[in-house]
């Protein structure tokens, strides 16, 4: 079934009031769109009942598929729910979980703390990252603990994409070494050996991960999503059809660590060995050979 079709479906079963139990039934699309022309006729374009009932829904159970904006899911108490997501506000979604550092992409805002070097290098492995999307409580830069949630206009950039800003200006930060900064910004880049370079809001920040760090993920994205993780939502649903309905607000916790593509090591790399420690080796190695 598409997308389109399942999101016109549900609209469509909440108008008539028909309930949808089709697709648990195994029905194909025809055989859906057959029984909903046979309940127009029965009660006219618009049904019996001009003003829908609402129930609350309030349920947490197991994601068993997800299809954009459509989940389908296994509450605790056993009951199957199908629910179109309609957030009100973009941060009623959200999806948080841990990842490994293979999951990270260029694109992605991230924010750590470290102390950083004269020209933006942090000083130490960063040992904890949070992957996340612009909603409260982030702020693109380079901020001292001091600064954070202070200065002139403390919410700047709050709600910019900072993919829309390819050409801003680099903006030189003077930092102290023995200073503990929060930065936040958009992966530009992420070398061959795991370096990650940032645009934090404008300054470039250059970094590398622990071999133990700890990546979370804090994001209003279900597109993570995938069955097994653990749901909570808030909605509602026509009365009288228990089992589909509209969730305004979602929370997922994925069941597993993000996982992205292993890499493959450089020629040379022993057998078993890991490849993000092959790598680094490899290019230190050729390094040597440079100045030899």
């Amino acid at each position: 079934m598409s997308l389109r079709f399942a999101t016109a479906l549900l609209t469509l079963a909440a108008v008539l009031g028909v309930p949808l139990l089709g697709h648990a039934q195994g029905l194909t699309p025809e055989q859906l769109q057959q029984r909903l022309r046979e309940q127009r006729r029965g009660q006219g374009l618009y049904g019996q009942q001009p003003n829908v009932q609402r129930e609350g829904l309030n349920a947490s159970g197991v994601l068993k598929s997800a299809r954009g904006p459509v989940l389908q899911i296994q509450t605790d108490e056993g009951d199957n729910w199908v629910v179109q997501v309609q957030p009100n506000r973009p941060w009623d979604i959200s999806f948080t979980g841990a990842a490994e550092p293979s999951w990270l992409r260029p694109g992605m805002l991230v924010q750590f703390s470290s102390r950083l070097g004269k020209r933006g290098q942090a000083e130490d492995p960063i040992t904890q990252l949070t992957v996340f999307t612009m909603k409260e409580g982030y702020q693109l830069g380079v901020l001292s603990d001091s600064a954070i949630g202070g200065g002139e206009n403390p919410s700047a950039g709050l709600f910019e994409d900072p993919a829309e800003k390819p050409k801003e200006k680099k903006t030189k930060v003077k930092t102290d070494e023995n200073t503990v900064y929060r930065i936040a910004g958009q992966i530009t880049k992420i070398s061959r050996t795991g370096e990650l370079t940032i645009n934090a809001g404008g300054t470039t920040v250059k970094a590398d991960l622990a071999d133990d760090a700890r990546i979370s993920v804090d994001v209003s994205d279900l597109s993570y999503a995938v069955p097994g993780d653990k749901v909570e939502l808030r909605g509602w649903y026509v009365a009288g059809q228990k089992g589909q309905g509209y969730a305004t607000e979602v929370r997922v916790s994925a069941a597993q660590p993000l996982e992205g593509p292993k890499k493959k090591p450089l020629p040379g790399a022993k057998a078993g060995e890991d490849p993000a420690k092959a790598d680094a080796k490899a290019a230190e190695e050729a390094t040597k050979k440079l100045f030899e």
